[in-house]
């Protein structure tokens, strides 16, 4: 609601003022806010039973716990391709020291 205000029209009566605000509401998507089931105000009713408010939180619990097995499955697989990557390069390093070991110990045989 905030940034939202209406004011009293010369002539105008306090009930078509109210009536014109909470059109404005629902044309800014407010009142779809406020009649959040989380909240249960009595403007939405049918969410606000405490039976379908608790079928609501048993949802939201859901989509948080299969978001949060998402981010971990996308931690351990990027934790995963930076080891491979660390390991690739390892890997990289220790063939070029074993090749800078052959050549000298090369040298030493010809010499």
């Amino acid at each position: 609601m905030a940034g939202t205000s209406v004011y009293l029209r010369r002539g105008e009566s306090q009930e078509s003022l109210l009536r014109r605000w909470t059109r404005k509401l629902r044309k800014d998507e407010t009142m779809d806010e406020i009649r959040h089931p989380v909240h249960g105000t009595p403007e939405c009713r049918n969410v606000s039973k405490p039976s379908l408010k608790a079928k609501y939180k048993k949802e939201q619990a859901e989509r948080r716990r299969i978001a949060e097995e998402r981010r971990k499955e996308r931690r351990l697989k990027n934790k995963r391709d930076r080891q491979r990557k660390q390991n690739k390069k390892r890997n990289a390093v220790q063939k070029q020291r074993l090749a800078a070991k052959e050549k000298t110990f090369q040298g030493k045989q010809t010499n």
